[in-house]
């Protein structure tokens, strides 16, 4: 597992705290990380598909996937 501040880190070394959204695909507990480990950036992080079950958010995934629609809405840079 990494560490918080080594997430932090790989966030920056990768220049993904200057993406306007990232797009996070995964259970609560991954996305509390990831949004701790964008806290502070100008970036926004959106998980579509939180709270679903696995199956349906694997389903939501591929037709997002499939039909070029992320499955949410972004407006002038933010989701």
């Amino acid at each position: 597992m990494v560490s918080l501040p080594r997430l932090r880190e790989q966030v920056a070394e990768r220049g993904l705290d200057h993406s306007a959204v990232v797009v996070g695909l995964g259970g609560r507990a991954y996305q509390s990380v990831v949004e701790a480990a964008f806290a502070g950036t100008a970036s926004t992080v959106v998980f579509p598909f939180a709270g679903l079950p696995i199956g349906t958010a694997m389903q939501a995934v591929n037709r997002a996937v499939a039909s070029g629609e992320p499955g949410f809405e972004v407006r002038e840079g933010i989701a």
